[in-house]
């Protein structure tokens, strides 16, 4: 067994290996759904992707800025910030070779 996979045991001991790959395919789902969505400036579907309580914080990327401003709780908080970031915006994201972990 190696490290990765001895890593994975010690933290997941309640499920199966069946149930790990069956939540990293929802992982892997999730993350190209958004992606799809984000394409396509689809915010009603793109937040469906999210649970309520969904936070999201990408106050690093503006060091300029008060971070409040870019720390967004909620669905409605989150598509609305990221709508207005992409407003016009032609793009087509990839999800190549994720890091993905269950726990």
């Amino acid at each position: 067994m190696g490290v990765a996979q001895g890593a994975w045991h010690s933290r997941n001991a309640g499920i199966t290996g069946l149930e790990r790959l069956e939540a990293l395919e929802d992982l892997r789902t999730l993350k190209a759904r958004y992606f799809y969505h984000l394409d396509r400036q689809d915010g009603v579907r793109r937040g469906a992707v999210f649970t309520r309580d969904a936070t999201l914080d990408v106050s690093s990327q503006f060091p300029d800025s008060d971070p409040a401003d870019f720390r967004l709780t909620g669905i409605a908080a989150i598509v609305a910030l990221v709508s207005g970031m992409t407003a016009g915006v032609v793009s087509a994201h990839h999800g190549h070779t994720p890091i993905l972990e269950t726990d």
